[in-house]
């Protein structure tokens, strides 16, 4: 009879990975992105996670696709900025004094 296999947390080394659904943040695109409930594998033991690969693969697909039907446009602090205006068009910086 085969042994079943089990899934041994490879932080810790002591705990299993159980299946449950945990609250995803990421940033993208300097926006912060929440997902109340993503599948992931959690320790038992340590509580390190790790989420699913495919669920977190279909929401970086979708942000692109909203991200390509916006438009993407440059942050605003880029717009407008032409190739040859460089930090030598700011003024010059102070050098740090150590404080006493």
């Amino acid at each position: 009879m085969p042994e079943l296999s089990r899934s041994i947390c490879p932080r810790c080394q002591i705990g299993q990975l159980r299946t449950t659904h945990l609250p995803y943040a990421a940033i993208e695109s300097g926006q912060l992105v929440c997902v109340p409930s993503m599948p992931a594998l959690a320790c038992d033991v340590c509580g390190h996670r790790i989420f699913q690969r495919e669920p977190v693969k279909q929401l970086y697909v979708m942000l692109g696709a909203a991200r390509h039907r916006r438009g993407s446009q440059p942050p605003p602090t880029q717009r407008g900025a032409r190739p040859d205006s460089t930090a030598k068009d700011s003024a010059p910086r102070t050098p740090r004094t150590k404080k006493p």
